[in-house]
C-alpha cells in the first residue's frame, strides 16, 4: 500500500507546488476563462485498483468531479481503473517522469 500512496502523494504535492508558483491575478484568469470557454482539456488517470475499490470510489472519482466543477468544465479527468489504460509498471514509470517534469517546470516558473 505504501508503494501506491507515496507516488500519489508526491504527484499531489507537485500539483500544489505548481499552483503556488502561478503569478496570474484573478482578473487575468477571469478574462482568460471568458474567452476560452470552448477549450476542454481531458486528462487520463490510470491506476491498477478495481473500479469498486474504496480509493477509486471515495477519493479519485470525487476528486475528478471536483476538478471538473472548479474548472467550470474546461478540465476533465477520465479515470481508468484496473490497469485498463496501461500496465502498473508503465504507470509507475509515467508518474516518475511526470514528477520530474513538474518539478523542473515549477522551478523555472518560480524563478
Amino acid at each position: 500500500m505504501r508503494k501506491v500512496t507515496f507516488p500519489l502523494g508526491i504527484l499531489f504535492a507537485a500539483s500544489v507546488a505548481m499552483t503556488g508558483c502561478s503569478n496570474n491575478d484573478q482578473n487575468e484568469q477571469a478574462k482568460s476563462a471568458d474567452t476560452n470557454t470552448d477549450d476542454v482539456t481531458t486528462l487520463r488517470f490510470s491506476h491498477f485498483m478495481t473500479a469498486n475499490d474504496n480509493i477509486n470510489t471515495e477519493a479519485l472519482e470525487p476528486w475528478a468531479k471536483k476538478i471538473e466543477e472548479d474548472s467550470k468544465g474546461r478540465l476533465k479527468i477520465e479515470i481508468y481503473p484496473s490497469a485498463t489504460l496501461s500496465k502498473p509498471g508503465a504507470t509507475y514509470d509515467a508518474y516518475a517522469v511526470l514528477i520530474l517534469l513538474r518539478f523542473y517546470y515549477s522551478q523555472s516558473a518560480c524563478s
